[in-house]
């Protein structure tokens, strides 16, 4: 049986693999406002924290709330120096130019 997680807003889903489990998309924003909600304790999460330039406001601040609450996390990012510093795992991505259509 699939463990589905779904969230609130809507984006739940799950990791396909030999260890299935739950995951879902959480703007920083919500994160800011409810944290008791999308971060509640007891419960073993791990976030991913992406934001193409790495300094994206709220998600430098969801960076510092989990530094305080002692919870890891993935930074991606194509520019690691703010947001990379915060974590101890950064995926830097190439910078690739935006192309319009």
């Amino acid at each position: 049986m699939r463990n589905q997680l779904s969230s609130r807003t809507g984006r739940g889903g799950y990791v396909q693999g030999p260890d299935e489990f739950p995951v879902h998309a959480v703007p920083a924003s919500e994160v800011l406002l409810s944290p008791e909600l999308e971060l509640p304790e007891g419960t073993a999460i791990f976030p991913v924290l992406i934001s193409r330039s790495g300094r994206t406001s709220e998600v430098l601040q969801v960076a510092e709330l989990l530094r305080q609450r002692n919870i890891e996390f993935l930074a991606v990012t194509c520019d690691a120096n703010e947001l990379g510093k915060l974590s101890a795992r950064t995926l830097q991505l190439p910078v690739t130019e935006k192309r319009s259509s």
